[in-house]
């Protein structure tokens, strides 16, 4: 309640209005509000009538709009007086999930699994299974339910209504991404964080308390579900939670399942028991089939197999089980999955500890800090050219950062919007037409002869949608659909889900993050038709609907208000975690100069999923000087910088023409095609009792033998018995 009652004082302190009537406004909602927890009805009355009286001398309405803020951040005695809510208890102080102790080591080597200890003053920032954090106050009705009246009393239109009228289920293909975008927006999406949900499988009972069943109820004219007789589409609840200090007083919090940092936790897992489920405990590798090199297998009651189940097909085990919702985000899973095998593999005979824990922690080390690379200087830049995105500042790794990388509540609505905004409906395989409505939980294409290669390259030509408010209908009717009317809409799932999240209306959001308080929405047009009869009170407009309706700023594909929360949020993951690649003390300079090679097209190369690529490889093939390439001419990191061969200690093996002759021998990892840097032979004046010593021929045709890095200068080996040895000694004499 403090936060939010601040937030309106603020408010009108921004108001440029005078002192007096500040602190009258003051002195109307603090009248009742201190000895209670929740203003009055007569509170709303006397703040309403303040707020209109002041408009009509000058005083802008946004007050009013402010004082209706208030009453429904601190509730409203009376509202439901016949129901008591019963809504998801928050978890008490007694038995707080996030008091143990952690004991951070005081130099990490690998970032822990659980995404714990990224602060040692915080060692549960970032955590998985612990709450987002909020960029903006939260706002319920009575501080808990989500908000679906209006400021100005009516019902807000329905999630269906909104997805339906606003993001319409149509397409608008984008002339420069393919449909690699999205998937890969898709694959940073469930890295990122997963709402933590209750059983959502079936509607619930509608006469449960207020706050407690959140079902979307369809009308008996929907264009879509009338047809089926479907009344409503289940939605499962948020597990609610406390703020990460466990105080019993502020809004309801949601937990995030997944790490909230850019470390791949959707391949690797977020807690220890899933990641060593998806280890082969061998050589650092991740499982994979026997056949195909395809994800190990999971029994999900969802999967929707080909009978009979010639190809042995299964759906997928990872560290985000929405790896197995289409085709194209199962590829992409496949692909990382691989591209840590292949690196673990090449660890394997180039670093001296070959346990099995040391491999696959330094290739997930690897692995990790390319996937950032690719974030930051590939996929970020795609969609906002204007910010600087790359190179990232060298912040010291010290875990006791001010910043932590904690994913923001609205982040994880808006984000997602952006992402089913790109989605395309179909991909092409072999001329033939796949509709992603038809293989929700269906991991046949895989299992095909070249299946990821298909897929990989049908992703390629396909068009991705343009980040705006038209959603395709595979998302809109048919999502996760296994037969004609059982899918349901992710849009209205997603505006659901944004008001039991307690996401403020749209102008509350636009003032803060812009941090204009004067009441005006220049970046928004609120004379659209559909925005217009959705919501007719402007003060009305949700978050999602509004955020959408704001021009793109130039050279990004979003509005300013969505770009600041972008900018805000990628920049808390990169400044806030210890861990990030390009922070100081994390990889030596030789090491990120070879990070810095990677791309995504050479990822996408992995392990032969293609042959030749688009350099550019989120952009389609099309885009002028983004022409295939042959997989073999992208750069590749060299795994040898890793390497932890060593020289043997220097032996003087004898005198030449009074050149003291020393070589020393390269501790080679069996198999390895690394060598040590430096030189294997070094010379020396000899003194003088050995000036008539001759050169012990015998250990340089041993050491040549066994050894083949003691090259000369034109490359190669040394070899006494040459006529010419005596010419290269002494021209190599200092």
């Amino acid at each position: 309640m403090d936060t939010m009652m601040t937030y309106c004082l603020n408010v009108f302190m921004h108001t440029r209005k005078s002192t007096q009537e500040i602190s009258s406004v003051q002195t109307a909602i603090m009248r009742n509000t201190t000895s209670t927890k929740v203003a009055t009805l007569s509170d709303l009355f006397h703040i309403t009538m303040l707020g209109f009286t002041a408009a009509f001398s000058s005083l802008h309405c946004y007050l009013t709009f402010v004082a209706f803020s208030c009453v429904f951040t601190f509730g409203v005695n009376g509202k439901f007086p016949n129901r008591e809510p019963t809504p998801e208890k928050f978890l008490s102080s007694n038995n707080c999930p996030y008091s143990p102790t952690i004991t951070c080591p005081t130099t990490p080597t690998f970032r822990p699994i659980d995404g714990s200890c990224n602060n040692a003053d915080s060692p549960y920032s970032g955590k998985s299974e612990t709450p987002y954090i909020r960029i903006t106050p939260a706002m319920y009705i009575a501080n808990k339910y989500p908000r679906n009246i209006s400021f100005f009393g009516p019902l807000l239109p329905g999630p269906r209504q909104i997805s339906l009228d606003f993001f319409k289920s149509t397409s608008a293909p984008s002339a420069v991404f393919s449909a690699i975008t999205p998937t890969f927006a898709r694959f940073v999406e469930h890295d990122l964080y997963k709402t933590k949900l209750l059983d959502g499988s079936s509607c619930c009972n509608q006469l449960q308390a207020f706050g407690e069943c959140n079902n979307i109820y369809l009308t008996d004219t929907d264009p879509y579900f009338s047809k089926y007789s479907i009344k409503c589409l289940p939605k499962g609840n948020i597990v609610a939670s406390t703020k990460l200090d466990c105080k019993k007083q502020g809004p309801t919090e949601q937990i995030n399942e997944n790490t909230h940092t850019l470390d791949l936790s959707n391949i690797y897992g977020s807690t220890k028991a899933v990641s060593d489920r998806l280890r082969t405990k061998t050589d650092g590798l991740l499982k994979v089939s026997a056949t195909k090199n395809l994800l190990p297998s999971y029994l999900l009651s969802e999967c929707q197999l080909s009978s009979p189940n010639l190809n042995n097909e299964h759906c997928f085990d990872a560290g985000d089980l929405r790896v197995n919702v289409d085709p194209l985000i199962m590829t992409m899973y496949t692909i990382w999955v691989r591209h840590h095998n292949v690196i673990a593999s090449k660890l394997k005979h180039t670093i001296k500890d070959g346990s099995d824990e040391n491999i696959f922690q330094t290739a997930r080390k690897i692995v990790i800090a390319q996937y950032q690379h690719i974030v930051y200087n590939e996929f970020l830049p795609a969609l906002d050219s204007k910010t600087t995105w790359f190179p990232p500042p060298a912040m010291a790794t010290s875990q006791t950062a001010v910043v932590k990388p904690i994913i923001y509540n609205t982040f994880s609505l808006v984000y997602t919007a952006i992402v089913d905004s790109m989605v395309p409906s179909k991909i092409v395989i072999d001329n033939t037409d796949i509709s992603l409505d038809s293989v929700y939980y269906n991991p046949a294409q895989l299992f095909k002869t070249d299946g990821i290669k298909k897929l990989l390259k049908a992703m390629q030509t396909a068009k991705a949608e343009l980040v705006d408010r038209y959603v395709v209908d595979a998302l809109t009717n048919s999502y996760l659909q296994k037969t004609s009317g059982s899918g349901t809409d992710k849009v209205a799932l997603n505006l659901q889900q944004s008001r039991e999240n307690g996401a403020p209306c749209y102008t509350i959001f636009y003032s803060l993050l812009n941090k204009i308080y004067d009441g005006k929405l220049p970046e928004i047009d609120t004379s659209q038709p559909d925005l217009q009869s959705l919501y007719p009170f402007t003060f009305d407009i949700e978050l999602l609907p509004g955020l959408f309706s704001e021009n793109p700023v130039t050279d990004v594909n979003y509005g300013n208000t969505t770009k600041i929360l972008m900018d805000k949020q990628f920049k808390d993951l990169k400044e806030g975690d210890p861990f990030f690649y390009s922070n100081a003390g994390v990889l030596t300079s030789e090491k990120l100069a070879e990070i810095k090679k990677t791309t995504l097209a050479k990822i996408l190369c992995s392990n032969g999923a293609l042959d030749d690529v688009p350099p550019q490889a989120l952009k389609l093939d099309s885009v002028s000087g983004n022409t295939k390439k042959d997989c073999s001419a992208l750069a590749d990191i060299n795994i040898c910088l890793w390497s932890t061969v060593e020289w043997s200690d220097w032996k003087n093996i004898g005198c030449y023409f009074g050149v003291g002759v020393f070589t020393r021998q390269c501790k080679i990892v069996p198999g390895s095609t690394c060598t040590c840097v430096g030189e294997p032979i070094k010379y020396e004046a000899c003194p003088l009792v050995l000036f008539k010593n001759y050169i012990n021929f015998e250990a340089i045709k041993k050491i040549n033998a066994t050894f083949y890095e003691n090259f000369g200068p034109d490359g190669k080996p040394l070899n006494p018995n040459k006529s010419n040895f005596s010419t290269i000694l002494k021209k190599m004499t200092p």
